[in-house]
């Protein structure tokens, strides 16, 4: 795949790439996308309207503890987008 785009890799540093397993970060943002996920289409806090910072604060009054930066860009990732209205 690399090799037809010029891209010079030896192959015993792509297979120990894939056998790596997933980082610490990569495992909490996973976790945390599915929080995210259950506040943003529950019903009772607002059903898929929700923008970044409600979400964060959400989830801050439930306990979880996370950066706001991070909760805009996981759900960017996920293509959650809150309904903008009357600006």
């Amino acid at each position: 795949m690399l090799s037809e785009h010029g891209v010079k890799i030896a192959p015993s540093g792509y297979y120990a790439f894939k056998k790596r397993p997933a980082s610490a970060r990569a495992v909490s943002d996973a976790e945390l996308v599915v929080q995210i996920e259950r506040v943003f289409w529950d019903g009772k806090f607002g059903r898929g309207i929700s923008g970044a910072r409600k979400v964060w604060r959400l989830l801050r009054r439930e306990g979880i503890t996370v950066a706001r930066c991070t909760v805009e860009c996981l759900m960017r990732q996920q293509g959650l987008r809150g309904i903008r209205r009357g600006r």
